[in-house]
Parts: structure tokens; C-alpha cells; sequence
């Protein structure tokens, strides 16, 4: 992994918001907004609103990306709630922030060393 630095660095604030109702039902309101990047034609980004259950789902889509190499993105959300619960998809899970988050790179620290063989 390559440290991150700030060139190229840009977010959504930066870009006018225009946000649209784009599915409005019974379960769920769902709203989006998409805005062109630098190294991705459009950020499109999603909000599901559950109405009766309390849950809001976030949707990142990154359209016709380039692939420029050690390129980053994130997601933060500024949310003020006590007691939450955030979760999040990785790889082969859903992670729970601050509980079941890896505490160390992986094959670091779990009680395993690892090992260098010579020939």
C-alpha cells in the first residue's frame, strides 16, 4: 500500500448537489446524486431511507473508472447518534465498526510469527 497524499484530492461538497427522489415507496425513500470526478467519469451516490425500520443503506458506484493505479477512495458520513450501530461489506463479511473490525494488518499480532525459510 502506498501512503496516501493529497494530490488529485477532491470530494462531493466540492460539486453541486442534485439530489433526486429515485424510488419512493411503501419499505423505502432512496435519493441520489452523481458528480464527475477526475479519475471517474461520475460518482454516483445513494441513500435508502427505511421508513418504519430504523436504517439508512448508502450506495457508492464509481462509472467508468480509469484505473489509475494506488488510486483511494472514501466514504465518511458525519452522523451525530448515540448507541449506532455501522456496518459495512468486506470481503467474504460484514464488518461491524469498533467490534468486529481486524484490530492488525492481516498475519500480524493473531499469535502466529511469521516465518522466513531458507534454502
Amino acid at each position: 500500500m502506498t501512503e496516501p497524499n493529497m494530490e488529485d484530492y477532491d470530494k462531493m461538497s466540492n460539486h453541486s448537489g442534485n439530489w433526486e427522489i429515485v424510488a419512493d415507496g411503501a419499505v423505502y425513500t432512496e435519493y441520489e446524486n452523481k458528480a464527475k470526478f477526475k479519475h471517474v467519469s461520475t460518482v454516483a451516490q445513494r441513500i435508502r431511507v427505511f421508513h418504519q425500520e430504523k436504517k439508512i443503506d448508502f450506495f457508492i458506484d464509481f462509472l467508468n473508472w480509469d484505473g489509475t493505479h494506488n488510486r483511494e477512495f472514501r466514504f465518511a458520513v458525519p452522523l451525530n447518534m448515540e448507541d449506532s450501530k455501522i456496518k459495512y461489506e468486506v470481503p467474504l463479511a460484514i464488518a461491524e465498526v469498533g467490534k468486529t473490525e481486524m484490530k492488525n494488518a492481516p498475519g500480524v499480532g493473531h499469535g502466529a510469527e511469521p516465518t522466513i525459510k531458507s534454502p
